[in-house]
C-alpha cells in the first residue's frame, strides 16, 4: 500500500501466495496509519504474465482516538456562576447522537439541550440553571464516537468536576 497518493508503494502486505484458478479474496487487516493520501495496489503473476491494479483514487485510514481537548467550565473551578453552559471541545468531528449520549451530568440538570458547532468539534449543552453551591461532575464516556468509518471511539474516558456559586453568608 502508498500513504503518498501512489508515488511510492513500499509497504508490501504479502510477498507470495498460491491461490487456485479462478475469483479469489484476500483479506487484509487495515494497518493504523494516518493519511488522507492512502491507496493500495494489487500485483498478480501466474509465473507467465504479470499484471498490477492500483486503487483509482485516495481514500483515508484514521486510526487516532479522539480526545477532549478543551472543557467550559474548566476542570477544578469554583464560583461558575448558574446560568454557564457547558461547552466540550473534541480533538475532531464527532458523531453527534453517540456521543451526546455518552455524556452524564451529575447531579442531574434539567431542560438540556446538546448543540453543535465548528464543524461537529464543539459540544455546547444548554441547560436550565445549576444548583447553588454544588459539585458539579461530567463524564465522557468511551461510547463517543469520532465520524471516520467505522468510526474511533473516545479512550480514555474523559471527567471533570466544578462547583457553583454559593450565596453570600450574612451575618
Amino acid at each position: 500500500y502508498s500513504i503518498d497518493g501512489g508515488g511510492t508503494y513500499l509497504d508490501v502486505i504479502q510477498t507470495s501466495m498460491s491461490r487456485a484458478q479462478g475469483a479469489n479474496v484476500y483479506p487484509w487487516t487495515t494497518p493504523c496509519i494516518n493519511s488522507t493520501t492512502v491507496r493500495v495496489r494489487v500485483t498478480v503473476s501466474d509465473g507467465t504474465l504479470f499484471a498490477q491494479d492500483p486503487s483509482a483514487a485516495n481514500f483515508e485510514i484514521d486510526c487516532r482516538r479522539p480526545t477532549v481537548t478543551i472543557v467550559v467550565p474548566a476542570d477544578s473551578l469554583t464560583e461558575v456562576p448558574l446560568p454557564t453552559s457547558i461547552a466540550i471541545t473534541f480533538s475532531e468531528p464527532m458523531v453527534r447522537p453517540e456521543t451526546w449520549s455518552a455524556v452524564e451530568i451529575g447531579p442531574a440538570v434539567s431542560g438540556t439541550n446538546p448543540q453543535w458547532s465548528a464543524g461537529d468539534t464543539v459540544l455546547t449543552i444548554l441547560h436550565n440553571d445549576f444548583a447553588l453551591c454544588t459539585q458539579y461532575t461530567i463524564v465522557v464516556n468511551t461510547t463517543a464516537r469520532d465520524t471516520s468509518n467505522p468510526g474511533n471511539t473516545l479512550s480514555p474516558l474523559f471527567r471533570w468536576s466544578f462547583s457553583t456559586v454559593c450565596p453570600p453568608i450574612s451575618v
